[in-house]
């Protein structure tokens, strides 16, 4: 199973986005009207901790990413 945090920072180099770009993009996204951490994205994307699926779900939103299931 591939790493979806090298995923999630490969296609965040890609689109040219900084960390602190990404946790902008984050900001009043959550449905509980409570906003991300900036170190909880940060210690994310540098493997010190995990997210949520709803915070997961954000970062996949934000950059435009989602998980397909592969043909059989």
């Amino acid at each position: 199973m591939p790493d979806i945090r090298k995923i999630i920072n490969a296609e965040r180099k890609h689109q040219g986005w900084s960390k602190y770009r990404l946790w902008k993009e984050l900001q009043g996204k959550r449905q509980d009207g409570t906003n991300v951490t900036q170190q909880t994205v940060y210690d994310f994307l540098k493997g010190k901790s995990s997210l949520n699926s709803d915070d997961l779900g954000l970062i996949f939103d934000a950059l435009g990413l989602e998980l397909k299931r592969r043909k059989e």
